[in-house]
C-alpha cells in the first residue's frame, strides 16, 4: 500500500534526523543544546529561535526516498500543480518538519500524519478551512456559541480563547512593530469568530494558499460583528486580522498575504453576551443575513456598523443618519427633511408605540444635525446633544432593521417599504 510504504520512509528519515544530533543540522541561536531521546529531538528551551538546515536534510538518503514516495502518491491526484509533483513532494516534506516541530521538539507522529492526511486529501480533491478572526470589544461568558443551523454550507461559531489558544494567536516577535502591537493580540480579547467550510479544490497550491474563494469567509465574519452590534447597540466591535487554518488534512496556516490586516484602536472594556443572551444573538445574526438580500437595508445596516466603530459621535450621527435614510427615503426626491422625520416617527410608533410628535422632533434635528455636520450649514448643536442623540438613533436604528425582517405584524410587510406601506403605518395605529 503507498500510505504504508509513505509512513515507513517517514519514521525513517525521523530515525536518521534524530540518530546523531548536531548544531549542523539546525540554524539556532548561540547556546542551544541538542538532545535526542525517545525518537524526539529536542532544543534548550534557552534557544530563541531553531530551524531545519536545508543543506542537511537534503543531504539524507531517507529525505529522498520519502520525497520519492509522495511525488507517487501526489501524481495520483486530479489536482492541477504548478511544478513538478517531485518539486512540491520536497517542500511538502519541509512543511512536515516544520509542523512536527511544536516549541522545541519535534515529534514523529504528527509529522508522519501530515504527510498522510495531506496524500489523501490531495487524492479527495478537498480540504476543510477556517478563518479564524478576533472580534474585539466582546467578552463571551461561555466557552462557544453556535450562530449557524446545522444545514448551512458555513459552519459559524464563536469562541472564547482559553491562555494556550491566545499564546498561540501571539504573532512571531519579528513580525511585531515597536510600539504598533495590534489591538487583537490582546490578552483582554478572547472571542474569535470561526467560520468553517469544506471546498473542492483545483490546485493543490490552495491546501497552503488558503481558499480559491475566500471573500465569502470575510463577509460572514462582518455578519456576526453586525449580529452583536444589533444585540448590544451601546457596543465598541471591530474585527481583527484574519488567517486561515486547514482542519482536513491538518496542515495548519495558510499563507495570510491575501487578507487583510486590522488597523483600529484597542477597545477596552468588552461588552458582556450571557449564554441567556445565546438565542437573541442567533436571531440577529439571521437578521444580519436576511439583509443582504435587500439594498436598502444591506446599506443601513453597513452604516450601522460603521457607528459602532466611531469614536467621536459627530462621525457615529452621521453614520446612523445615512442609514436611516436608506430605510426611510427610498425613492424620494422632494421634502426629504419632512418625510425622513414624518416617516421615522411613524415606525417608531408601530414598533416602540412612541408619541409621534417627539420622535418627529428627533428625526427632524437629527437630520439638521447631520447637514449641518456634512455641509457646514444649519444651526450649531451642543455636544452633549448629539452625544444624546446619537445614543437614541443607534438603538431605535438596531429596532428599525430587526422588525422589518422579522417581526412585521399583520400586513405581511415586505424588508423593502413600498409607498403604500408608509401610508398604512401614516394613518393607522399598530396593532
Amino acid at each position: 500500500m503507498p500510505l504504508t510504504r509513505l509512513s515507513q520512509a517517514a519514521d525513517e528519515l525521523i530515525a536518521e534526523i534524530v540518530a546523531h544530533p548536531s548544531e549542523s543540522k539546525f540554524t539556532i541561536s548561540p547556546g542551544a543544546a541538542l538532545k535526542a531521546w525517545s525518537g524526539s529531538l529536542h532544543i534548550n528551551p534557552s534557544a530563541e529561535f531553531a530551524s531545519w538546515s536545508g543543506a542537511f536534510v537534503h543531504s539524507l538518503a531517507s529525505f529522498r526516498h520519502l520525497s520519492g514516495l509522495l511525488a507517487e502518491c501526489l501524481a495520483r491526484s486530479p489536482l492541477r500543480f504548478s511544478r513538478a509533483p517531485e518539486t512540491h513532494a520536497e517542500a511538502v516534506v519541509h512543511s512536515a518538519l516544520a509542523h512536527a516541530t511544536q516549541g522545541t521538539t519535534l515529534r514523529r507522529s504528527l509529522f508522519s500524519r501530515y504527510l498522510l492526511e495531506l496524500a489523501e486529501a490531495s487524492w479527495r480533491g478537498e480540504a476543510t478551512f477556517v478563518l479564524c478572526r478576533r472580534l474585539l470589544g466582546v467578552e463571551l461568558l461561555g466557552d462557544c456559541a453556535e450562530l449557524s443551523p446545522p444545514d448551512s454550507s458555513y459552519q459559524v461559531s464563536m469562541i472564547s480563547l482559553n491562555d494556550e489558544e491566545l499564546t498561540e494567536r501571539m504573532p512571531s516577535l519579528d513580525t511585531l512593530q515597536y510600539g504598533l502591537i495590534s489591538s487583537d493580540v490582546a490578552t483582554l480579547q478572547r472571542v474569535e469568530v470561526r467560520i468553517s467550510r469544506q471546498e473542492k479544490l483545483r490546485e493543490f497550491d490552495h491546501f497552503f494558499k488558503g481558499p480559491e474563494r475566500w471573500r465569502s469567509y470575510l463577509r460572514e465574519t462582518e455578519r456576526v460583528q453586525e449580529a452583536v452590534l444589533l444585540l448590544k447597540p451601546e457596543a465598541q466591535v471591530e474585527l481583527g486580522t484574519p488567517f486561515f487554518l486547514v482542519t482536513n488534512p491538518s496542515l495548519g496556516r495558510c499563507a495570510a498575504s491575501r487578507l487583510p490586516r486590522a488597523s483600529g484602536p484597542a477597545i477596552f472594556p468588552p461588552s458582556l453576551i450571557h449564554p441567556s443572551e445565546l438565542p437573541d444573538l442567533r436571531r440577529s445574526f439571521e437578521v444580519a443575513q436576511k439583509a443582504q438580500g435587500y439594498p436598502a437595508l444591506r446599506s443601513a445596516l453597513h452604516r450601522y456598523a460603521l457607528a459602532g466603530s466611531r469614536l467621536r459621535h459627530e462621525d457615529r450621527l452621521v453614520d446612523l443618519v445615512v442609514g436611516f435614510e436608506a430605510v426611510l427615503l427610498q425613492g424620494l426626491q422632494n421634502e426629504l427633511s419632512h418625510r425622513f422625520s414624518l416617516n421615522g416617527s411613524s415606525l417608531s410608533h408601530w414598533i416602540h408605540k412612541a408619541p409621534r410628535q417627539p420622535s418627529y422632533h428627533l428625526f427632524r434635528s437629527a437630520y439638521a444635525a447631520r447637514s449641518a455636520l456634512v455641509h457646514g450649514y444649519g444651526p450649531k448643536i451642543k455636544l452633549h446633544r448629539i452625544e444624546s442623540m446619537s445614543d437614541e438613533l443607534r438603538q431605535l436604528l438596531a429596532s428599525f432593521i430587526q422588525w422589518l425582517i422579522l417581526d412585521s405584524p399583520g400586513y405581511g410587510l415586505q424588508p423593502r417599504m413600498q409607498a403604500d406601506d408608509w401610508l398604512r403605518i401614516l394613518f393607522e395605529s399598530p396593532p
